[in-house]
């Protein structure tokens, strides 16, 4: 792995910078998210896996219950109290619209405007950033009155046509691939169908009697975060189509993907992920850990992987790192842009 520190001297900044603009508008670009997106409105429960992994194995109801319950009332509930108009939701939709804009000055067809946006969140964050910013995006639902869900309905080209002339220009567009699943879907008769999920999170977080709160909560089109992770065959299908598609997009030539807020914890992912960046040296990684631990993680599991570049900030040697928070990421992005025009 190849390290960059952002704090250094302005020449040095500049080289770091230039290299990531060229990366930026010559590579099919690809972002994952992760857990750390989502905050501070939804929180991360690092040790969920194994809580949730040892209650189902056992049998334990009322471990389940309990672990369950928890999650769902820190890290799936708050998603009804997000006020998306306040100014502490503005990170998100910065976020977006800077990538996009990186996208938009793209003149060559050979690398299509094209965004492909994997997360493991189950939330719907990242829509609202999109559709606040007015970009096209595909989440796989087909429909209007009854929108169905398949991985058919991505690799669209979106392109607009000017009446006098003719001409087609494509359109900035975005994939999105929920791979755990979404609050919005909902499991009917063997597919997967749209559905707004405000009266049935609502429901699920009135409900304190154990049988009819696990009863209610597997009625979430989710695949939870413990190793036995499917309730389905439709989520399993579903899952592996998506894994594939992000496995596919990682083989192609000169693909870079930029994760944050991932920590890399899902081993299915990194077994993917990991392959790929040994397989395609084309491949590039980016990665921006929050703190020293995600620092020295990604040091462990990227050791042997130049084609992945991290990215921080700090001061001296004697220090940790800054946490490298959303913000810090849209600072960035900026600066690439600007770089790019």
């Amino acid at each position: 792995m190849q390290e960059f520190n952002l704090k250094c001297d302005k020449d040095a900044r500049a080289i770091i910078i230039g290299k990531m603009q060229k990366m930026f508008s010559s590579s099919n670009l690809n972002v994952l998210l992760g857990s750390a997106f989502s905050m501070p409105y939804l929180k991360t429960l690092k040790d969920i896996e194994k809580r949730l992994s040892v209650a189902m194995e056992s049998g334990d109801e009322k471990q389940e219950f309990e672990v369950k319950q928890e999650f769902f009332e820190q890290s799936i509930a708050p998603v009804l109290g997000i006020d998306f108009e306040a100014a502490d939701f503005d990170d998100k939709r910065t976020f977006v619209r800077v990538l996009t804009d990186i996208l938009e000055l793209r003149e060559t067809s050979i690398v299509h405007k094209i965004m492909n946006v994997f997360t493991t969140n189950y939330d719907n964050l990242i829509e609202k950033a999109l559709e606040m910013n007015h970009i096209d995006y595909f989440d796989g639902f087909e429909g209007r009155i009854k929108p169905r869900f398949s991985t058919a309905n991505y690799g669209k080209l979106v392109c607009k046509q000017t009446a006098l002339s003719g001409r087609l220009s494509e359109v900035v567009s975005v994939n999105l691939l929920k791979i755990h699943g979404s609050l919005y879907w909902k499991e009917e008769h063997g597919e997967i169908y749209f559905e707004d999920f405000g009266n049935k999170l609502t429901d699920i977080l009135l409900e304190t009697e154990q049988d009819e709160f696990l009863k209610k909560y597997k009625q979430l089109a989710i695949i939870n975060p413990e190793k036995n992770k499917f309730n389905s065959t439709v989520m399993n299908s579903n899952y592996y189509d998506q894994i594939r598609m992000f496995a596919n997009e990682l083989e192609r030539q000169n693909t870079l993907l930029l994760a944050f807020g991932f920590s890399f914890a899902d081993e299915h992912i990194l077994q993917i992920i990991g392959r790929a960046l040994a397989s395609n040296l084309t491949l590039t990684l980016l990665v921006f850990p929050y703190c020293e631990d995600d620092l020295n993680n990604f040091r462990e599991i990227f050791r042997f992987n130049n084609n992945v570049y991290c990215y921080y900030q700090r001061e001296d040697e004697t220090k940790q790192i800054d946490n490298f928070s959303l913000d810090k990421m849209n600072g960035l992005l900026t600066e690439i842009y600007n770089g790019v025009k």
